[in-house]
């Protein structure tokens, strides 16, 4: 899809941050790289999975899933090095 064409459907789609219904499991990886943000992660998983999304102003990426948009919580575990992610259905 072209960009232009994914911001007018996150647009019209766009969920409210905090109403999430329910947060299910997406994916775990281990945090190698100390420079890499949460959100790098999230970004390399999406486009591995050939998964659209967005970055929003506030720096939350946003992406597809199912025809609606959503965003990840994440957990880190220092003892691990363990990343988990998590999808935030709306």
């Amino acid at each position: 899809m072209k960009f232009d064409t994914l911001c007018k459907d996150f647009n019209s789609k766009k969920p409210v941050l905090g109403t999430e219904k329910e947060v299910v499991f997406l994916f775990s990886t281990k945090w190698e790289n100390a420079f890499n943000s949460s959100n790098d992660l999230l970004i390399k998983y999406l486009k591995e999975n050939h998964i659209e999304y967005l970055r929003d102003f506030n720096g939350t990426v946003w992406f597809l899933r199912n025809g609606n948009w959503h965003n990840a919580k994440t957990n880190y575990n220092r003892d691990t090095n363990i990343a988990t992610f998590s999808v935030c259905n709306y």
